[in-house]
C-alpha cells in the first residue's frame, strides 16, 4: 500500500466510523480522538481527519440521510480532513491509495490483494489505520449486514437487506497477523474476526 501521507495514526486510539444500522441512533458526540469516516459517515462527524471513499458513492451531488438532505461536493469543498479514494481523486487535497508497491513483503502484499478483492471502504479503512500507525482501533457500525432491515444507518439512501458473511475471508487477515488490537462494539455484527463489546458502554473506557 503506498499513500502519499505520514503516519499520522502512529501510537494512536483510532475510530473507524462505518455505515451499518447500529448506528442509527448513535450519539456521535461520544467519538473520541483521531477518527477515520467511512463514506457517508463524514457527513455526521466531519472532524474524521480521513473520509475513505472506494465504491464512488461520494461523488454523488446531493443525499438523504435520516430525512436531512445533504450537498455533498459542498460539503467536501469544506471538509478540512483528507479524502481517500482508490480511484482518482476529485476534491482538492485528495490522496489516492495504490495497492501495489515495491519491495513489499510478503505480507503486505496479501493484505494489498484483500483491499482490492474485498471492494470495501471499510476494510480499507483499518488497513489505512494499520499502514498509518494505529495500534488500537474501534470499528463502530462494521456489522456485516441484516437479514430483513437496511444494512445502513441512512434509511433513505441504497435500502439493502444482505448480509456479508464472505467478508470474514478478507478481515481474518487482521486477526491472522495479531499488529494491530482491533475492537467491534457491536454484538450482533456478522464480521467475527474481533473482539466484540457493546455500544451502548463506555468502551473506550473498558476496553
Amino acid at each position: 500500500m503506498i499513500i502519499d501521507l505520514p503516519k499520522i495514526f502512529e501510537g494512536e486510539i483510532v475510530t473507524i466510523l462505518g455505515g451499518g444500522y447500529s448506528l442509527h441512533d448513535f450519539d456521535w458526540s461520544r467519538v473520541k480522538g483521531k477518527a477515520i469516516a467511512v463514506n457517508y459517515s463524514v457527513l455526521r462527524f466531519p472532524d474524521a481527519a480521513l473520509c475513505v471513499a472506494c465504491d464512488g458513492c461520494i461523488n454523488y451531488k446531493k443525499v438523504v440521510i435520516n430525512n436531512i438532505e445533504w450537498d455533498v461536493q459542498n460539503f467536501f469543498k469544506m471538509y478540512k480532513g483528507i479524502m481517500v479514494t482508490d480511484r482518482e481523486p476529485q476534491y482538492e487535497g485528495g490522496k489516492k491509495v495504490i495497492y501495489e508497491g515495491v519491495a513489499m513483503t510478503d505480507s503486505e502484499r496479501d493484505l494489498d490483494w484483500h483491499c482490492q478483492s474485498a471492494n470495501n471502504s471499510g476494510f480499507v479503512s483499518l488497513a489505512l489505520a494499520f499502514h498509518l500507525g494505529a495500534t488500537k482501533v474501534f470499528l463502530l457500525g462494521f456489522d456485516g449486514g441484516y437479514d430483513k432491515i437496511s444494512n445502513h444507518y441512512y434509511h433513505n439512501a441504497n435500502i439493502e437487506s444482505k448480509v456479508f458473511e464472505s467478508f470474514n475471508y478478507h478481515y481474518q487477515w487482521f486477526k491472522d497477523h495479531p499488529v494491530i488490537n482491533i475492537i467491534n462494539p457491536a454484538f450482533e455484527s456478522k464480521i467475527e474476526c474481533f473482539k466484540k463489546v457493546d455500544i451502548n458502554t463506555n468502551f473506550y473506557g473498558n476496553y
